[in-house]
């Protein structure tokens, strides 16, 4: 069934080229569902909405068969119209989505995503670019899973910025936590776009001494990470490495260890301290790997086997609690996009009240991520900020491609900011700094723009700018020339311009010689010495306020 769409924002318009005010200019918008009573028609309720104080109507679509209208309004429609004899109900309008599914060749034999129920998760978020994890290991090479997300480091162990991986280990476990998703390639990760922070603390034999891990925490915690992972540990632990941790924790960073491989009870360290996520190695079946390490201590299960990128860009299934720590990691990153303001400890008790039942070797459960992201999902009414930046207000007129930029901000993040003409989207951007340009070929005079900013809960807030377009060239009409003696010539082309001439300028050529007159004020009037009694060719170029251009070729002819 196809709706009709019937727009009735022209008081919007009217009062944009009017020039209302910044607070009008710039209202929060909903999109409500209003259920009429028999009787009632589509346009009757969008009237009596429209006419409702504080309330103004931007569009309707009526769905006629099911006795209701759809409308974006500023103001509370559901207010407006409590009480009507012929509304039978108002609701907000929730938001579906397809369900997402990656289109990476190797995700239909990725069993622990599905296991941890990530498809779900990433309904709601697919992660965030303002998410660091660092991954403590043997370094990270920013293969083609993790292009472009990998950020500057360090090497603790050659005491050098070169945080390259030697081994294959840390460049494995960070494509675990964060391969691009639904990239046509490879395989998925867990949290799609957050960024990596590459901390080598291991050599290429995979060994690390306990100062080096603890130099490697703190330079991760004072460098911005979010989360640490850790797929390291032995069964010694010491005095500095307990206080690196803690340090973390103190700093809100959420510390993600691997349990071990040894198939033993026998607590790990890092994992092992309290401030850690201790994690195991679970199977399909949500059963023990033989190898893990397994007790009370140990916090949560995770798959034990998944995709991975090694350091030479080669695909290998990794296996290990090294494996699961980075799923684990990565389920923390996405609780982080979920709710940019939740707390290290916040993120851990997602992860662990939601974990499914896994059996009595972990402490709590195998981690859900979908539960996990759910369990701190903000549920957000604020519509987000948005102001124009430029161009800005005023009477010069702009032609071609026109570039707008814009400031937004929300505090659960801005997923993309529009440009709209006439109601329709004629630029879009999905990432600050927020900058949009649209070709204004064919558009002359006034036009209102309107810049909309969506946060990632489907809020949204417009702003709206009148600006002035000229795309018509200038008219030339005829160009005269006078005589004056002594071979004085006065070029004078008769111009126009709606929006104005901002410049005249003629040029004489003289054999191999040329001549630029210009001139910037009406009468357009320039003059010109000829060196001798001839005929000289002229080409006169006007251009107005916009830059738009006009030419005309003609002669001069300076007698004796």
């Amino acid at each position: 069934m196809r709706y009709r769409t019937l727009t009735v924002a022209a008081a919007l318009t009217a009062a944009s080229l009017s020039g209302v005010s910044p607070a009008a200019a710039a209202e929060a918008t909903s999109t409500v569902t209003i259920g009429l009573n028999p009787g009632t028609t589509a346009a009757e309720a969008v009237q009596a909405l429209d006419d409702a104080p504080g309330v103004r109507v931007l569009d309707s679509e009526p769905a006629t068969e099911l006795g209701a209208v759809t409308v974006t309004v500023t103001g509370d429609a559901a207010g407006a119209l409590a009480g009507d004899p012929g509304v039978a109900y108002v609701e907000k309008t929730p938001v579906a989505r397809i369900m997402l599914t990656p289109n990476d060749p190797l995700q239909s034999q990725q069993w622990g995503n599905r296991l941890v129920k990530a498809p779900a998760a990433w309904e709601v978020t697919t992660g965030s670019a303002d998410v660091t994890v660092a991954v403590l290991d043997t370094g990270v090479n920013p293969v083609s899973e993790l292009a472009g997300r990998v950020l500057p480091g360090y090497d603790f162990v050659n005491d050098d910025a070169d945080p390259s991986d030697d081994h294959g280990h840390g460049t494995a476990a960070a494509s675990v936590v964060a391969a691009a998703g639904d990239n046509g390639s490879g395989f998925s990760g867990l949290c799609w776009t957050c960024r990596i922070l590459p901390v080598k603390v291991m050599n290429g034999s995979g060994e690390g001494g306990h100062d080096d891990i603890a130099q490697g925490i703190v330079y991760a915690v004072d460098h911005g990470a979010d989360v640490i992972n850790m797929s390291l540990g032995g069964p010694a632990g010491s005095q500095i490495l307990a206080d690196a941790v803690a340090y973390a924790a103190a700093h809100g960073v959420l510390v993600i260890a691997s349990a071990g491989n040894d198939g033993v009870s026998t607590p790990n360290y890092p994992a092992a301290y309290p401030s850690a996520v201790a994690v195991a190695g679970s199977t399909e079946t949500d059963a023990r790997y033989s190898w893990s390490n397994h007790g009370a201590w140990v916090d949560v299960a995770a798959p034990g086997t998944n995709a991975a990128q090694s350091k030479d860009g080669s695909y290998v299934w990794f296996s290990g609690t090294s494996s699961a720590g980075p799923v684990v990691a990565g389920v923390a990153a996405l609780v982080r996009s979920a709710n940019p303001q939740a707390t290290a400890a916040q993120v851990r008790a997602a992860i662990e009240s939601t974990a499914d039942p896994a059996g009595s070797y972990v402490a709590t459960g195998r981690v859900d991520a979908d539960g996990a992201v759910r369990a701190v999902k903000v549920t957000d009414v604020t519509a987000p900020t948005i102001a124009w930046s430029s161009p800005a207000v005023s009477g010069t007129p702009r032609r071609g491609r026109i570039t707008v930029t814009a400031t937004a901000a929300d505090t659960s993040g801005v997923a993309t900011v529009e440009l709209l003409r006439a109601g329709k989207v004629i630029g879009a951007d999905t990432a600050a700094p927020w900058s949009l340009s649209f070709d204004s070929a064919g558009l002359n005079g006034t036009q209102t723009l309107t810049l909309r900013a969506t946060d990632r809960a489907g809020n949204t807030r417009t702003a709206n700018r009148a600006l002035l377009v000229d795309n018509a060239a200038p008219t030339i009409a005829t160009i005269k020339s006078t005589v004056v003696r002594k071979r004085n010539v006065t070029i004078a082309p008769a111009v126009r311009d709606n929006l104005g001439v901002q410049q005249v300028k003629a040029v004489v050529t003289n054999g191999a010689k040329k001549v630029t007159l210009t001139s910037t004020t009406s009468p357009w009037t320039l003059k010109w010495t000829a060196p001798r009694a001839a005929t000289y060719p002229v080409t006169v170029t006007v251009t107005d306020r916009a830059g738009n251009t006009r030419t005309l070729t003609t002669k001069v002819k300076s007698p004796r």
